[in-house]
């Protein structure tokens, strides 16, 4: 029996990557998910003071909620297929959920993190992503994920309120504990250096899409988000050294 040459599956796989329709459809993925859960979230708390509101409006805003739900499921479906590293990009973008929820509603415990973090959307997406990719590989691509833990920490804190300023022209008070950006900056090094540009992309845009969800007037006014959202990621970017290549591409 002849034996071929061997698959370059590492050329194939850069192939795929370089096309750029691929490119446009990997970024509108991940957004996709990061503000179908934002969303989504924010519907479910509107839901749950909505006892004074009209028939009409809490039906709204039941199928907001429904929709914003099966964006984020489609998405993640999606990812399992097409995304290498979709176990670990999923947990990056749950965890820096969980940590601006967190942080913006002013919870200090643990616990109250974690409820965040198992809110039930990603909890379902969890269940997905294993029965699609398997435990073997969702354990592994977690534990690489969890290294980033301190940087998603450090970014939501930093970031926090002047994305809050910037979406609702407030003046929340901001962090300028040089110690704070110090570290941040050396991590964000570090992980441009082992070019995680696909997770940078996906931390920043879970939380520029989370305070998005936060400010009711652009549920329904996309022109304001987009003025937001590259003002947001104008101020993310502040401390790049590389080219985001990533983000420039898709």
């Amino acid at each position: 029996m002849h034996i071929g040459h061997p698959i370059d599956l590492h050329t194939k796989q850069m192939a795929r990557y370089s096309h750029e329709t691929y490119l446009k459809q990997w970024r509108q993925r991940q957004v996709r998910i990061s503000q179908g859960a934002a969303m989504a979230y924010r519907f479910v708390e509107v839901l749950s003071h909505s006892d004074g509101c009209s028939e009409d409006t809490t039906q709204s805003f039941l199928e907001m909620l429904q929709h914003a739900g099966a964006e984020f499921k489609a998405g993640v479906h999606e990812s399992c297929t097409e995304d290498d590293k979709a176990y670990k990009l999923s947990y990056l973008r749950n965890f820096t959920f969980a940590y601006y929820l967190a942080s913006s509603r002013q919870k200090q415990s643990y616990e109250e993190f974690l409820e965040y973090f198992t809110f039930r959307l990603w909890s379902n997406g969890d269940a997905i992503l294993r029965d699609a990719i398997g435990e073997d590989t969702c354990n592994a691509e977690l534990k690489e994920a969890a290294k980033m833990d301190r940087y998603m920490q450090l970014m939501v804190h930093i970031y926090c309120n002047q994305l809050l300023n910037l979406a609702q022209d407030s003046n929340l008070p901001v962090v300028d504990d040089e110690q704070l950006l110090s570290e941040f900056k050396i991590l964000h090094m570090e992980f441009e250096d082992k070019k995680f540009f696909d997770e940078i992309a996906v931390i920043r845009w879970q939380l520029m899409y989370s305070v998005a969800a936060d400010v009711a007037d652009m549920w329904s006014d996309e022109a304001r988000q987009r003025v937001f959202l590259v003002d947001a990621y104008d101020l993310l970017n502040q401390f790049n050294t590389k080219a985001m290549q990533v983000d420039m591409a898709r």
